[in-house]
């Protein structure tokens, strides 16, 4: 940072041009007073920090921020000012992150421009994982933000309206960065062969009851048909899906008959350009009096055929995302789901295979929300073997 700041402006414009990767900084949740943590101030959110009220960073540049009990009333945090001016190519927010609970909406403020903003809710944005995931924000560039005049001013604030924002959300950030789109293009080629595509469910009507189970397996999203047109919906797609990853799947439990839901493949916010795909996949029930102790069961579609066809998911910011109607789920079944992920299945099925070996389920502790929790245990509510306890 200090090095950055003594570049003049030619030369960090030219390393710009080389790296095409804008640089941006943690900065706080503007809760700090008198070089302490005033809980009740600010973004409501915690985080370590020194004798000079300035964060304290991980060895590789993360930082986690906690929610503490006042986040009900608005959680943010926000970077450092901007040192040189931002050209206006570069209109992709991104950043590496680890988080306990899933994440729904991001609301990102151009500040100062305070009504400026962009609300990012185009389903799952932060996903639970043990390994950093990439989050990828198309942003719309206020003309002034970033400017030759005004770019010593100009930093981003960045928020949730989602109802996990409580108390106890542990996000964990680094590499704050803006891209142009190029750029971000090819980040995503390079991921290509990171694994799965993490992915989660939304519900596109009322027709679907959700609610969280914590007595299965440490905690499972539940659901029941509310409805006439029951319809689970993924992610819009961002990133592009990388080669051969074509496969979508899920980990489940059904109590009740089996059937097979329908799959359509959207490429319109509005639902109006919507391809179905032919699938005879049945989601297989099981009695309920031993739906605790069954085995999970996964369910996979190959959509390789029709997203070569119709270039779903193919380029940087399509935001295409599927349903899975199920029309023929009775209304008296449970449904419970995990999991949810793009697969190249030629690859997964090896690697699945070995997470199991390497983590026995009789050792392993869960907070409420379902997470995989380690040593040492922050206070809370945790969950092993199916009991809870309690961490002071």
């Amino acid at each position: 940072m200090k090095l950055k700041s003594l570049l003049s402006l030619a030369c960090l414009a030219a390393t710009l041009q080389a790296s095409a990767v804008y640089p941006i900084y943690f900065r706080d949740s503007g809760n700090i007073v008198d070089n302490k943590i005033v809980p009740e101030n600010g973004g409501h959110m915690e985080y370590p920090i020194d004798e000079n009220g300035q964060p304290i960073f991980d060895e590789d540049g993360a930082i986690t921020v906690t929610t503490n009990a006042y986040a009900d009333g608005g959680v943010w945090l926000r970077t450092k000012k901007l040192t040189s001016p931002c050209p206006m190519e570069y209109t992709i927010l991104a950043f590496e992150y680890k988080t306990n609970r899933q994440i729904n909406n991001l609301v990102v403020f151009q500040h100062e421009y305070n009504n400026i903003y962009i609300d990012q809710a185009h389903g799952p944005l932060l996903l639970v994982s043990d390994e950093y995931q990439t989050v990828y924000m198309p942003i719309a560039r206020n003309a002034q933000w970033g400017s030759e005049s005004d770019y010593a001013k100009n930093y981003f604030w960045i928020s949730t309206n989602d109802a996990n924002k409580s108390e106890g959300w542990a996000l964990t950030v680094k590499n704050i960065r803006l891209l142009t789109i190029d750029e971000a293009t090819a980040e995503c080629k390079n991921q290509g062969a990171a694994g799965d595509v993490l992915d989660a469910f939304t519900l596109p009507n009322t027709d679907f009851s959700k609610d969280f189970d914590s007595d299965m397996d440490g905690g499972s999203d539940i659901y029941v048909r509310s409805g006439g047109n029951p319809v689970l919906q993924s992610s819009n797609l961002v990133k592009p899906l990388p080669e051969g990853c074509t496969t979508f799947c899920f980990d489940y439990k059904l109590t009740g008959n089996s059937f097979a839901p329908k799959v359509y493949l959207h490429k319109k916010p509005d639902y109006s350009e919507m391809t179905p795909v032919p699938t005879s996949e049945m989601l297989e029930g099981t009695p309920e009096d031993e739906i605790y102790e069954a085995e999970w069961k996964t369910i996979k579609f190959d959509l390789s055929k029709e997203i070569d066809q119709i270039g779903f998911g193919s380029v940087f910011g399509s935001n295409h995302f599927l349903w899975v109607q199920c029309i023929d789920l009775p209304e008296s079944s449970m449904l419970w789901i995990k999991n949810v992920r793009w697969i190249n299945a030629t690859q997964s099925a090896i690697e699945d295979v070995t997470i199991e070996a390497e983590r026995p389920a009789d050792n392993r502790i869960f907070n409420i929300m379902g997470v995989e929790c380690k040593a040492p245990l922050a206070p809370g509510i945790y969950i092993q073997n199916g009991k809870k306890f309690i961490v002071k």
